[in-house]
């Protein structure tokens, strides 16, 4: 029996024949265009007695305006499976009706809403002296987990409008050789930029408080989600740290959402009966042992179709009003994406909106980039949202730390939503399921089930149930689903979108195929160590995903010289780390092997590296 109950306790008086047609949709495979779609409900029931006291006597022309949307309760065979909001109007004899479910019942509310305009009481006054505020912002880096933000340094030569020839090119100045930030003055003038950036999973949480919603999930579990921070161009004028949501740009909360889902392919649950949000992310999902065992349940399981198979190549948006990513010269502007990442074949093309900062590498660290202003007369009030990442102090040579920030530009753990989607099988099960047991079914929970004698796991997409106005001990249910599969069969790789100049910038690439449970690692590197005297400087990128037995797909690992002439540079050997010796490498179609020195390997015919033509990565094989 379907009973809608008001906040008096009241029963709506439903027809005999009334059925709705309920989703839960997963939001990780709701497109943008799709967003908050089929979460209200229409209907219609007569304007009986009973209903006169249900809607507050709303068929009246005296009645507020207020009683036309109140909350109620949704109740199937005495479950209470939803907290909705209901609004109706009168139709002659006729009360016509919407039930607003879950993220329905907010869905206006985030889309008027702008982030900034929420109040938070969370301002920090550090105090009065440039002491006190240096030995905070490195409290913040030294003990992330601490607080809900971080003052680690960015390079940024425009941050003020009004510079002098004596203002700092920094956001956050650290000074290495004294290992603290420093705050400087001219005369009684502050010219060092400080800017607090802000952990992702403390905005979400202060966003969802502001909805009246608690947020738990895997998410804020997760070690590296707890690392990510979104970038912001308002600098302090003193040393107070303003409300948090001072820090964000004039988006809604509903942009928030949608920008977030596809760039970390997030998925947010709302459950208004619990005002609870579950946010997880792809891998919390896809790991976590939490299951619904639907087995004794399913009447059919029908292999819909073959994993989607497409291939993408992903890139991240630039922000154009950022100097520090033209890569152009002169009057001409290039706003080319450094690198981008190919899923299988690259076929298909996404651009996603959430992009990050440039980098600079020094010796023995690296930072942020950015050229462009954070002070203006004016406060700015616009930009495009930007991650980054920080884990804490990086230990350096010389018994020191640095505060290291690093752009989040796309790599493996982005690749694996999409290896998911090619990977696994979509399935249509139907089943018949108790209300007590499809109340607790949320699409971010896997099922689990029978299926010929194989038991299977899966990610649902969507569940679809009708509720009708009689009692029943089963529901009839059909779950879109995708098998969650152990490994991925499709590859990846990061790609150079940037062609390499052969005297700056210079780089080795590399790519290699093993077996990983043949092998027993998961990652390998290549490092260039100067050689001979040479002043020549390097760093490099690791390889973490392999290639096919063909060479196909695998992540490039890079050899990128930082600083030394062409003839430095070449004073130099290549060395390749890993607990395994490889068979051997082929560059420029040439096959070639290695040789073992303690703990590395080289290259035989080092001399090649440098002048065989390279129209791909070498590739390395064990």
């Amino acid at each position: 029996m379907l009973k809608i109950i008001n906040d008096r306790g009241q029963i709506l008086e439903l027809q005999s024949n009334t059925q709705f047609t309920m989703e839960r949709n997963n939001s990780l495979f709701t497109s943008e265009s799709e967003f908050a779609h089929d979460i209200a409900y229409p209907g219609t029931t007569g304007l009986t007695e009973n209903n006169k006291l249900f809607i507050r006597s709303g068929h009246l022309t005296e009645a507020l305006n207020t009683d036309y949307e109140f909350p109620v309760q949704v109740m199937i065979s005495d479950y209470t499976f939803y907290k909705a909001v209901f609004t109706y109007k009168v139709v002659k004899d006729q009360l016509q009706f919407i039930l607003k479910v879950n993220f329905g019942a907010v869905a206006a509310k985030m889309k008027i809403a702008m982030l900034p305009d929420i109040y938070t009481a969370d301002a920090v006054n550090i105090g009065t002296t440039a002491a006190a505020m240096e030995a905070h912002m490195k409290d913040t880096c030294f003990n992330p987990q601490n607080y809900p933000y971080a003052f680690f340094p960015v390079n940024n030569p425009s941050w003020d409008e009004f510079a002098t020839s004596f203002t700092q090119p920094w956001i956050n100045e650290w000074d290495h050789a004294a290992q603290k930030f420093i705050i400087r003055y001219q005369a009684t003038s502050m010219i060092s930029g400080l800017t607090p950036f802000f952990k992702l999973t403390y905005v979400l949480k202060r966003v969802f408080e502001y909805l009246k919603f608690n947020v738990v999930g895997g998410i804020f579990d997760d070690p590296d989600s707890q690392q990510i921070y979104l970038y912001n161009r308002r600098a302090l004028s003193g040393f107070a740290i303003g409300p948090s949501m001072y820090y964000l740009p004039q988006i809604n909360i509903a942009d928030l959402i949608k920008m977030l889902t596809d760039r970390l392919k997030i998925s947010f649950d709302f459950d208004l009966l619990s005002s609870t949000v579950i946010v997880e992310t792809p891998g919390s999902i896809l790991t976590s042992s939490a299951c619904i065992d639907i087995s004794e349940f399913v009447g059919s399981v029908d292999e819909k179709a073959t994993p989607e198979g497409k291939g993408y190549k992903i890139t991240l948006k630039i922000d154009e009003a950022d100097q520090a990513q033209n890569r152009g010269t002169g009057d001409e502007n290039d706003f080319t994406p450094a690198t981008g990442l190919i899923i299988g074949d690259g076929e298909n093309k996404l651009e996603v909106d959430i992009g990050t900062l440039a980098k600079k590498d020094e010796t023995d660290y690296s930072y942020p980039i950015t050229d462009q202003s954070c002070r203006t007369t004016e406060p700015i009030t616009e930009w495009p949202l930007r991650l980054l990442r920080f884990s804490g102090m990086k230990v350096v040579p010389g018994f020191k730390v640095f505060p290291q920030a690093s752009p989040m530009d796309l790599d493996g753990s982005d690749a694996r939503w999409y290896c998911f989607l090619n990977d696994a099988k979509k399935l249509t099960i139907t089943a018949s399921i108790p209300p007590s047991i499809l109340l607790n079914m949320k699409p971010s929970t896997k099922i689990g089930f029978i299926d010929k004698g194989v038991y299977f796991y899966a990610l649902p997409e969507k569940i679809t149930f009708p509720i009708i106005n009689t009692t029943t001990e089963r529901m009839s249910v059909k779950i879109q689903a995708r098998t969650i599969v152990s490994s991925f069969n499709t590859k990846y790789y990061i790609a150079d979108l940037i062609p390499q100049d052969t005297e700056t910038g210079f780089s080795d690439r590399y790519k290699a195929y093993w077996i990983p449970e043949i092998h027993g690692f998961n990652e390998i590197r290549v490092e260039r160590v100067p050689i001979n005297g040479s002043t020549a400087t390097f760093t490099y990128t690791p390889i973490d995903s392999p290639t096919d037995d063909g060479g196909i797909g695998g992540t490039v690992g890079k050899v990128i010289a930082l600083s030394g002439s062409r003839i430095e540079r070449e004073k130099s050997e290549a060395r390749l780390f890993c607990p395994v010796k490889p068979q051997y490498y082929i560059i420029g179609g040439y096959k070639r092997t290695f040789t073992q020195v303690s703990n590395y390997y080289t290259f035989d015919d080092a001399a090649a590296m440098f002048f065989i033509y390279k129209d791909k990565p070498i590739w390395i094989v064990f």
